[in-house]
Parts: C-alpha cells; sequence; structure tokens
C-alpha cells in the first residue's frame, strides 16, 4: 500500500459514496477533499485512473494521496510515524495452557468464517485458513511466540489460531493504533487461558473446531490420558463428541466404545475420522488382510495415523503393504535402546523440536539434541527412502547409519510425487509412560494438570504436528492457504 505525506484515503469495493480517511499516527493536518483545499488549485479533488495499483491518485494542489480500495479490516490498517507498527503479539498454547505450540498459524480474519468438515480428505492442508486472512499472518516459532505486524486498529478485532483442524477464534477488546497489543492471561495454577487451542468442540465460539478423532485403547499404554494431558476436556470422550473411543486388546472401553478391529478393518468409518491414534496392545495382534489394506488407504487417502510400540506391524514386513514395508529397517538389530536419546536436528522441524524442549524444560534435558525418556522399545533399525526420524539412539551424527529409530514419521502415498503426498503415518516406540495397562480412559488417569515427562511433552509436539499441513520435511512448514 503506497501513500503521500501520512494519509490515507480509502474508497470501498462495494462502491460507497464517500471517502474515509484511516487514522495515523502522524501529526499532520487531515487534508480537505472536494473543494476544501488550496482554492487556487483547478485540479483539486481530481482522481488519476492510471496510478500503477489501480486505486487512482487524488490530486490535491501540490500534493498527491494515493486511493486504494479496501473492504472490511483492512480498512483499519494505519501507516505509522518513524518506523512504529501496529502490533498484536502472544504465545499460543495447548488446549490445557500448559505448553508453547510450534507452527500455529496466527491471523485476522477479513471476511466470515467456515465451518472445518471432518475426516480424511486427500489435500496436503485437511483445514484451508478460512476468512480471507489478512496479509499480515504469521507462524507460531519453536517458543509458540508470534507477532501479527501491521494488525487493524480499532475494538473487537478477530483472531485465529489454527493448526491442521484445530482452531480457537478469540476477539481482542481493543488495539490501539502504533504500539503492541500483548496478549495472554494465565490462572492461578499457571495455565494460559487466552491465547490457547479450544478444549472442546465450540468452546468460545461457534468457530472453535477440534479434529475428529478415533482413540483405539490398549492394554500396555495409555494414550488417551496423554490425550486429556494436552488438554482436550472429558466431555469430548464419547459418541458424539470429538474422540470416538474404540478398544484394542487388552485396552478398556469408555463412552460409546466399539471395537477397534472392526472398526480398523472398516476405511469408510476410517475415513470419517482426521486422526487414528492407536495405544500399544502388549503384543503385535493381527490386524488380518482386510485391517492392513484398510489403513493403508486411510492414510494414502489422506488419513493421519499414529500408532506405538507393537502397532508396528501397520508397517512391518508381514502385512502385504510393501510401500509401508519399504519405510525403515523393521525389526531390525541394532546398538542398546539409550541413552542417551538424540532429536534429529538435520531438518527443520527437528531443529524446532529440540528448541521447544529446551524452552520447555527450561535446561531439564542433558544437553541440546538430546531428550530423556522413561521408556522406548526396540522395534526399528534406521529409516530408508524420505522417512524421517525424529528421536534416535545409536550414532549421533546420523552418519554410518549405526542408530535406531525411537520415533519416525512418512508421508503417503509413499511412492507418489511430494506434491501428490497428502497422508502421514508416525510410529512411536515410545509410551507415554514405562509399560502399565489402561484401566479406564478417563478414570485412571489422574490428574491431568500434573507436571509432563519430557516423554509425554515429546509425543505432544510429535502429535500437533501430525495435525498440521503435509509438505517437504527438509523445508519449514507450509502455512495452509487461505479458503
Amino acid at each position: 500500500m503506497k501513500t503521500f505525506p501520512a494519509l490515507l484515503i480509502v474508497a470501498s469495493l462495494t462502491g460507497a459514496a464517500g471517502l474515509w480517511a484511516a487514522p495515523g499516527c502522524s501529526s499532520a493536518p487531515a487534508s480537505n477533499f472536494g473543494g476544501g483545499g488550496d482554492s487556487g488549485d483547478s485540479d483539486a479533488g481530481i482522481i488519476d485512473p492510471a496510478d500503477e495499483d489501480g486505486g487512482g491518485l487524488i490530486i490535491n494542489g501540490d500534493a498527491a494521496v494515493d486511493v486504494v480500495t479496501c473492504t472490511g479490516l483492512e480498512c483499519q490498517v494505519v501507516n505509522c510515524s518513524n518506523g512504529n507498527h501496529t502490533t498484536i503479539s502472544g504465545t499460543v498454547y495447548d488446549p490445557m495452557g500448559r505448553n508453547p505450540l510450534y507452527n500455529v498459524y496466527v491471523y485476522v480474519p477479513n471476511a466470515p468464517l467456515l465451518d472445518i468438515a471432518s475426516g480424511a480428505v486427500c489435500t496436503s492442508c485437511q483445514a484451508p485458513a478460512s476468512g480471507s486472512p489478512l496479509p499480515s499472518a504469521v507462524q507460531t516459532d519453536a517458543k509458540g511466540h508470534f507477532t501479527i505486524v501491521d494488525a487493524p486498529v480499532g475494538t473487537n478485532i478477530p483472531l485465529v489460531m489454527q493448526l491442521g483442524k484445530f482452531r480457537r477464534v478469540i476477539t481482542i477488546p481493543s488495539v490501539p493504533q502504533c504500539v503492541d497489543t500483548a496478549l495472554g492471561k494465565k490462572d492461578g495454577s499457571g495455565f494460559e487461558t487466552i491465547t490457547r487451542l479450544p478444549k472442546k468442540q465450540k468452546e468460545g465460539s461457534p468457530f472453535d473446531n477440534l479434529p475428529q478423532l478415533a482413540m483405539a485403547t490398549g492394554g500396555c499404554d495409555k494414550l488417551e490420558c496423554l490425550m486429556r494431558k494436552i488438554g482436550i476436556d472429558d466431555s469430548e470422550f464419547s459418541a458424539a463428541g470429538r474422540v470416538h473411543l474404540f478398544t484394542g486388546s487388552g485396552g478398556a472401553s469408555g463412552p460409546g466404545s466399539k471395537d477397534a478391529y472392526a472398526f480398523w478393518a472398516n476405511k469408510a468409518e476410517l475415513t470419517k475420522h482426521d486422526i487414528v491414534i492407536n495405544s500399544c496392545e502388549c503384543s503385535p495382534v493381527d490386524r488380518k488382510p482386510q485391517g492392513y489394506q484398510a489403513m493403508h488407504d486411510y492414510v494414502n487417502g489422506g488419513g493421519r495415523l499414529f500408532g506405538t510400540h507393537y502397532h508396528y506391524n501397520w508397517f512391518a514386513p508381514g502385512n502385504g503393504q510393501a510401500d509401508f514395508n519399504s519405510t525403515a529397517q523393521w525389526l531390525a538389530p541394532g546398538p542398546s535402546n539409550g541413552p542417551p536419546w538424540y532429536i534429529n536436528t538435520t531438518f527443520p522441524k527437528g531443529v524446532a523440536f529440540d528448541a521447544w524442549v529446551q524452552n520447555v524444560f527450561k535446561g531439564a534435558p542433558p544437553s541440546k539434541g538430546q531428550i530423556t525418556l522413561d521408556y522406548a522399545a526396540h522395534d526399528v533399525g534406521i529409516v530408508t527412502g524420505a522417512t524421517t526420524p525424529w528421536i534416535y539412539y545409536g550414532d549421533q551424527n546420523l552418519k554410518n547409519k549405526a542408530y535406531n529409530t525411537a520415533y519416525l514419521s512418512f508421508n503417503a502415498p509413499v511412492n507418489a510425487q511430494p506434491a501428490a503426498q497428502c497422508g502421514l503415518a508416525v510410529f512411536s516406540d515410545l509410551h507415554v509412560s514405562s509399560g502399565g495397562g489402561s484401566l479406564g480412559p478417563l478414570g485412571d488417569c489422574g490428574d491431568a494438570k500434573a507436571a509432563m515427562t519430557q516423554q509425554e511433552a515429546a509425543l505432544e509436539f510429535l502429535f500437533f504436528d501430525l495435525s498440521s499441513c503435509v509438505g517437504d520435511p527438509t523445508k519449514p512448514p507450509p502455512p495452509p492457504p487461505p479458503n
């Protein structure tokens, strides 16, 4: 947007009869238009349509002021003097308000938001950023921080925080011009209450959204408890909620629980869910050919799969899915399973993950590039193809391939060109804790606000990454496209 001396004249795209002078930080006096200027100028108030940005120039005496068409909140963006800007800043947290989140897309919408549809679709970003985001939109850094520069000024300014299909909308009571409006408020326990993702569907706005999750319980892990620590409200764990429960081998049942094996074999039911989360079942129980095929097709069609420990059999040889088998050396012998456990910092998200762990635990990790785990199994050697190792043990430099992988991810379809990949699968040889049965999806989880271990926090970071857009892992994460 080009302006001449500290004054912006704006004409609405809808054809308003008059001109509106946007507020500014300059002390320069406002000019008069329509005959109120220098009476000696015959060209006062004339619009020159040849101006390069299409809005035209108003010629008023010896000054020219650019006329730019605008709509909505973009008309409330002002030019400040002395290099100042109107900014909105803060830190976005998980739904609990405990840990900051990386790669959250934060923006001011300039049009009505659209509902986010549930279910897997073969697009790299499952939920576009609706509402015509203003150009000041940003993604949070490894500390969860954001700063929107050149934000609109005024009262009741909407702000959207979106990560995949997690979305929360808040209203900022007042944004004064040419200064920073810092957001955030913590409760008495230190949990963020304002700049966080939603705990439940339509929590404070009709456009607040949680992804539709399928949570399969198992006898040797408690991922349902991790979902509660992340902050998803207990009311969402039901057939009518956003977390559908399925009972796996040795796993607990809960409100509306159904059989996990029938679910895994039904592609149509799988596809109704944005993310499928499978807790360890204490053994590699056979999923049968129809289960392997249905899950394979679900992921290739844009689904997101999170499996722990013995859920390696979705990927390991013997399931009939050669492309999944090719993603790593499954069940390969290797060095001791640590410690130390290393974070892979050879790709952008790995660098962010390491910085995030250092920030969240304030020096508690053994050293930069490492993480403390309570438990990691020993089921994967090196990764192959375009698979990304996140946490591993063995060769610290990843050069001689003498390492075992504790956490990996790959885009799907595996053999497709990157632009055609829309699904994402992750395998974690980490449990939420060191073994232990799951006696009740909610009742056996303890205090959801209790401190997280580094192992739990690692799974949280990686879960939210699973929720985000699929992209080339060698590049910074892409933002969702505008809708």
